[in-house]
């Protein structure tokens, strides 16, 4: 479980006027001190993230005697204060990508990809919601969600899920496979694009780009309403771009061949840290409707 951006920041906050409240009266008594052991418990659920693996532990040792000094109450509200959300969302994000990494990682030290490895890998995924369009979040989810759809792994999905983490893990971190092991693997599976799974698509003030089969007239339309609602088209794929729309269903998961120029470039892209998010078609045209 995870806050979100707003939630996390309204967490923040609270604790913070929390505190420059109860220190308006100079005096600290049992109710206050109570409010803030609540919030304490309210937000346990959140130990193992940061900022709460500090932020708990701080509070937790202030309020042990019963009481704040005013140096204490300035430690915790200098920690609050030296946050930034955005920052602290930068954290958040490469912390559990890390774990992530660890994560296919040990399911692939015995190189056995067993279904409640699988399972327990799509839980946590669903777990960690805040991690979406970025990299290579929405491809796993994209994959996982069609090799369950019938609810059976299939040891051809087995090897596709093997080839899709090692190609996150990185084969250098690995042991138990050798360049050997890797090079027979990646001749015989490619990894195909991942369209992000019920994205959220945002048009005020966003770059978007278009590849796949689509009329000139269709297109048309795409950029004048993409124009119409303050968003921009790009006829290029580049560092800065939020979205990449793929007009042709057929190519977007199961389809051996190569990607398409653009999304091989946004998959590139996603791997060094540009959080582009590939949409489909009709999840774009749904969310036009909805503005």
């Amino acid at each position: 479980m995870i806050l979100d951006k707003k939630e996390l920041e309204h967490s923040i906050h609270l604790l913070e006027g929390l505190l420059k409240g109860i220190a308006f009266d100079k005096r600290i008594n049992e109710k206050e001190i109570d409010e803030i052991n609540h919030w304490i418990a309210t937000h346990e659920v959140f130990r193992e993230h940061y900022p709460y693996t500090v932020l708990i532990p701080l509070l937790s040792s202030v309020l042990v005697d019963g009481i704040i000094t005013e140096e204490e109450k300035q430690d915790v509200l200098w920690f609050c204060n030296k946050i930034s959300t955005d920052n602290l969302l930068f954290d958040m994000v490469a912390s559990d990508l890390q774990r992530l990494q660890g994560i296919l990682h040990g399911i692939l030290s015995d190189k056995i990809i067993r279904d409640e490895e699988v399972h327990s890998l799509n839980a946590w995924l669903r777990d960690n919601h805040h991690l979406k369009s970025y990299y290579p979040y929405d491809e796993l989810v994209g994959v996982i969600n069609n090799i369950l759809a019938d609810k059976q792994i299939s040891s051809e999905e087995r090897q596709l899920l093997e080839r899709y983490f090692i190609e996150f893990v990185g084969a250098s971190d690995m042991s138990s496979y050798d360049e050997t092991d890797i090079k027979q693997l990646k001749d015989r599976i490619s990894l195909n694009a991942v369209c992000a799974i019920e994205p959220e698509i945002i048009v005020n003030g966003k770059q978007f780009a278009i590849t796949g089969q689509l009329s000139q007239r269709e297109k048309k339309q795409f950029i004048e309403k993409i124009n119409a609602h303050s968003g921009t088209y790009c006829t290029r794929v580049h560092p800065e771009l939020n979205y990449l729309i793929v007009c042709d269903d057929s190519a977007l998961l199961w389809a051996f061949e190569p990607y398409g120029r653009k999304i091989d470039q946004v998959l590139a892209l996603r791997s060094q840290g540009h959080p582009i998010v590939i949409v489909k078609k009709r999840d774009f045209i749904s969310a036009l409707s909805s503005l």
